[in-house]
């Protein structure tokens, strides 16, 4: 039945790219628009429809190259690797042969540089317009050479083209993927594509295709197997509603990763996701959070999939649900797109838990935290670490003391009431107190030492069981 319903639903799509073309007219989806950006450095498929049987001719730049329409009238001709270019081309698809062309598709301003896909809910969706300091940063939009996608909010990619970032157009984007793209672009020196596929108010399940997968079906698999650089992901407050929903997040992000990586055919291409910042749902008396923490946690124990990078947001305050202080959310994001996708030598996370450097010092009565990416050590930010409690086996936790040794980088942690500690939880709250960081002043992330009942066993990091 599952299979049946994303059928008729990818039929409705199908229909909605191509329905108002005749057979015998070449047409391509609506990705392959003016202004586009096509991604660098890999193999870049270019499909659509034509007549059965018909050669189409795909050219770009000196290159050129054909293929046939199957029996169905699809066809698909991929371009080879390309470096990014800030020349314009143009990109021309010929339905025939020389003698006979029966029509064809030209399309302009095409650049070469690096394509992301931005999804999730209402943060991504979050318009630049409504952000602080919004003024200067659209005013400043257009100096940068990026390119916009923007799927409507309600429908899908058929109804988007892309668009010149500019005054005009980037008030109403997402202001993540703005803030995302520009760090790139200043940094890396090329193009910079944002395809924006995000829905407000949206579950994970929504995004997946081993659940209900409507949103998937109808806003990202249109947009396979468009050549990209990765995923920028921020999502996860509609799954905090329940115990129990959050508790699938465990499961169901990393198969949203897999599956989305499977079908688009490109490998494990990286995967960068926001986790859930500050919010203390009583700056919303009407809200109850029960499991803003669970999905938190489920989203560091997804560091175990292969090229993934987290941007933690523990450490800026709480502004309810929808934070209007989006640009370290995508600067912290764009550090994760230049150590994965660019293999650059840089800090891009902040502390996190490593279970194989934690244990008890009996002697001190103290609790030893060791971490993963501490860059050259540990500090804080003020006086005194903030937002550790420890436990002992009767599970229950109490304030702790905190200080970090430099010599081996790491936390010691101990409470004058716990003689026998077994456990210790930093930042295990809606909207914590919390002050450690590395060298990068990149925040640690919440952690916990004890296996939950319902987080499957993991590390944090690196993929190791």
């Amino acid at each position: 039945m599952k299979h049946f319903v994303i059928s008729i639903v990818s039929l409705v799509v199908f229909l909605a790219f191509f329905g108002s073309q005749t057979c015998a007219d070449v047409t391509l989806p609506a990705m392959f628009s003016d202004h586009m950006v096509l991604q660098r450095d890999i193999s870049v498929p270019v499909w659509g429809r034509a007549e059965a049987g018909e050669k189409v001719t795909v050219e770009f730049g000196d290159w050129s190259g054909f293929n046939l329409a199957d029996s169905n009238g699809e066809w698909m001709v991929t371009l080879p690797p390309m470096d990014a270019s800030w020349e314009p081309g143009v990109v021309t698809v010929t339905a025939g042969d020389a003698a006979a062309v029966t029509n064809a598709v030209q399309i302009d301003d095409v650049l070469v540089g690096e394509v992301w896909v931005c999804s999730g809910q209402s943060n991504m969706l979050w318009e630049l317009s409504r952000v602080d300091d919004a003024n200067e940063a659209i005013a400043d939009s257009g100096n940068y050479g990026m390119r916009l996608f923007v799927e409507p909010e309600a429908s899908g990619p058929e109804d988007a083209t892309w668009e010149i970032c500019d005054p005009n157009t980037s008030p109403d984007s997402s202001a993540v993927a703005f803030f995302f793209g520009r760090e790139l672009a200043r940094e890396l020196n090329v193009p910079v594509g944002l395809i924006q596929a995000p829905k407000g108010a949206s579950g994970i399940k929504h995004w997946t295709s081993t659940c209900d997968g409507i949103l998937y079906v109808k806003k990202i698999v249109p947009l396979q197997p468009y050549a990209i650089s990765g995923v920028i992901w921020y999502q996860g407050e509609w799954d905090t509603q329940t115990e129990c929903t959050a508790q699938r997040y465990y499961e169901r992000f990393p198969a949203l990763i897999q599956e989305w990586r499977n079908d688009w055919g490109q490998g494990d291409f990286p995967f960068l996701y926001v986790q859930l910042p500050c919010y203390d749902p009583w700056i919303e008396p009407r809200t109850r959070i029960p499991g803003w923490m669970i999905v938190r946690d489920a989203q560091l124990a997804t560091l175990s999939v292969q090229n993934t990078a987290m941007a933690c947001l523990i450490d800026l305050p709480a502004e309810g649900l929808h934070p209007k202080n989006k640009e370290p959310v995508g600067y912290r994001l764009a550090l994760g797109a230049r150590a994965l996708a660019c293999n650059e030598d840089i800090v891009y996370s902040g502390p996190i838990f490593d279970l194989n450097k934690f244990y008890i010092d009996a002697d001190a009565s103290a609790a030893v935290i060791g971490f993963d990416h501490i860059a050259d050590g540990l500090h804080m930010v003020g006086d005194e670490l903030t937002g550790f409690e420890i436990a002992g086996a009767d599970g229950n936790f109490v304030d702790a003391d905190a200080s970090i040794d430099d010599e081996s980088d790491t936390v010691v942690v101990w409470s004058s009431s716990v003689n026998e500690p077994t456990t210790v939880r930093y930042g295990w709250h809606n909207a914590p107190q919390c002050n450690l960081f590395n060298t990068g002043d990149l925040p640690a992330s919440p952690f916990r030492t004890d296996e939950l009942s319902y987080r499957p066993r993991h590390r944090y990091i690196d993929g190791e069981e």
